[in-house]
């Protein structure tokens, strides 16, 4: 087996998270990055990715909108 393109996969993980505001208005922003190392020798995973929360609250309403990104990059063995 030792002919083979393999390798022990190791990989790691990123993200920060920023949230502020007070009790009318809050906010949330976050960014993150994973990076996953494959078994097979040229093979590997990339993923970016962040994103923004709005929160409004007016009496017993609550109204949110959510952004979310995301950007995943492959590479394989051929």
């Amino acid at each position: 087996w030792l002919d083979k393109p393999l390798r022990v996969g190791v990989g790691h993980k990123h993200a920060l998270n920023f949230d502020g505001g007070d009790d009318v208005i809050r906010y949330d922003l976050n960014v993150n990055y994973n990076q996953v190392t494959g078994v097979m020798k040229g093979s590997d995973r990339e993923t970016f990715g962040g994103g923004f929360t709005f929160t409004y609250r007016y009496k017993s309403l609550l109204f949110r909108g959510q952004l979310s990104i995301l950007y995943n990059k492959a590479t394989n063995l051929p």
